[in-house]
């Protein structure tokens, strides 16, 4: 996927969310209109749970 240009791939290093908090990489990700993919299945869905009832409601 990062060999194809027209996709604008980043990792959490390249981006700068190394450390920062779950709930601030859903954010940052949904103002920049960017897919979140993760192997993370401990954290993220219940975090991303929160995340969506917070912005419905919002």
């Amino acid at each position: 996927m990062r060999r194809v240009p027209e996709i604008d791939f980043q990792t959490a290093i390249i981006a700068g969310l190394e450390g920062v908090k779950d709930a601030d990489v859903l954010e940052r990700a949904a103002k920049q209109g960017r897919i979140l993919v993760t192997h993370d299945r401990k954290t993220i869905p219940t975090e991303f749970a929160r995340f969506i009832v917070k912005y419905r409601s919002s």
